[in-house]
């Protein structure tokens, strides 16, 4: 099968995972805004790790089922979900909530983009496929925090503290931009057949 996926794989990974990163500067800059104190920002903090705890599983479960590919499209779509969440005026338990949906969004993209590498190597090493993944991941983790922080610093006053909702909708432009390639990516994930679960033999 062409290799032609792993451009639009290493694109989609680097830019939400530049976003992923971003948004959890801006989510505690966030709570600052809203009055929080340590204990709360602990919270919010944790409340993006949730949904991994809960949802890892099913969510592989799902993307074995209807693709990698899909599942990372609606993982983008529940992140900008939970971006837009942020910018409602619902105070801290607000901001606790729209932490998780953005962890949840970040999951599902996470778990899809593994399924799809694992779904390209069967019968072969996944290796090779795993690496272009991880090493995408790691150059977005590297470059968002600079942009984002530097996007929300420019959109503050002098003296300010940076304006958490400017680099929240940076975050979302990068993961908007995510989504260039993923038609590539889907028609690569159609294009092999659904993973079915082996039964054992009968005697």
């Amino acid at each position: 099968m062409s290799e032609g996926w792993r451009p639009a794989l290493r694109v989609q990974a680097a830019l939400v995972q530049s976003g992923w990163v971003g948004i959890r500067l801006m989510i505690g800059y966030r709570a600052v805004e809203l009055g929080a104190d340590a204990l709360v920002l602990g919270l919010v903090a944790a409340s993006t790790a949730v949904p991994a705890l809960i949802g890892a599983l099913p969510t592989g479960r799902l993307s074995d089922r209807v693709g990698g590919a899909r599942v990372s499209l609606l993982g983008i779509a529940v992140f900008v979900l939970g971006l837009g969440l942020l910018a409602l005026p619902a105070g801290v338990p607000g901001l606790l909530v729209a932490a998780a949906v953005i962890g949840l969004g970040n999951l599902f993209v996470m778990i899809g983009q593994q399924t799809f590498v694992a779904h390209r190597a069967r019968g072969g090493s996944s290796d090779s496929g795993f690496a272009t993944l991880t090493t995408a991941a790691s150059v977005g983790q590297l470059l968002g925090p600079p942009i984002v922080t530097l996007v929300a610093a420019l959109g503050a006053g002098a003296g300010a503290a940076p304006n958490a909702l400017l680099g929240a909708a940076a975050c979302g432009v990068l993961v908007l931009a995510g989504l260039v390639g993923s038609r590539r990516l889907q028609r690569v994930d159609r294009s092999t057949p659904p993973r079915r679960s082996r039964r054992p033999a009968r005697s």
